[in-house]
């Protein structure tokens, strides 16, 4: 198994068919993920667009087996280090007319999300906040803890009512990262 900061080798392509096209060269995974949020708008993006995004500028040739371990280490790194900010993703309510302030009002699943995010500032918050205010509006409607948590998820990314638009956890390269 490979480590956080072990370099993948990724294949150096040359057409002239010389020695020079066996060799191989070293780029940390970090290295290469701080390369590819460069390439985006604000040096921001998701983990699947980070990978992606490797798989372009590195991989031409292909992973020959190695995504899982590329994307574990991606996940690693991206979680860890302290040049890369995390933006949790947040859901919201897509218009007023959706709005419910009277708890005796929230009677399902959909409409207590509808006054969760109703009665917070901003109308949107994340995920986590959210079941963390579930849980403390509506702990007395939960049968079973796995069950509740997968379905909040689940009904906010399929309602109509929400917007899950914003819903991915984005990375951001920090304007003085050392690169």
């Amino acid at each position: 198994m490979k480590r956080q900061n072990e370099a993948f080798q990724p294949e150096v392509n040359n057409s002239s068919g010389s020695q020079s096209s066996q060799r191989r060269y070293e780029v940390t995974v970090e290295k290469m993920i701080k390369g590819a949020l460069q390439r985006f708008g604000g040096n921001m993006a998701t983990k699947e667009e980070i990978l992606e995004k490797i798989k372009e500028m590195y991989f031409e040739n292909g992973l020959q087996g190695n995504e899982e371990s590329l994307r574990n280490s991606i996940s690693q790194i991206l979680s860890s280090n302290k040049s890369i900010a995390i933006i949790k993703g947040t859901y919201g309510l897509k218009s007023r007319d959706y709005f419910i302030y009277d708890v005796n009002n929230a009677k399902t699943m959909k409409s207590r999300l509808q006054y969760i995010l109703s009665n917070i500032l901003d109308n949107r918050t994340d995920i986590a906040t959210i079941r963390n205010l579930y849980w403390h509006n509506f702990s007395d409607t939960v049968c079973n803890d796995r069950v509740w948590e997968a379905s909040i998820a689940k009904t906010l990314k399929q309602s109509q009512e929400f917007d899950a638009s914003s819903s991915k956890t984005k990375y951001c390269l920090m304007k003085d990262a050392p690169l």
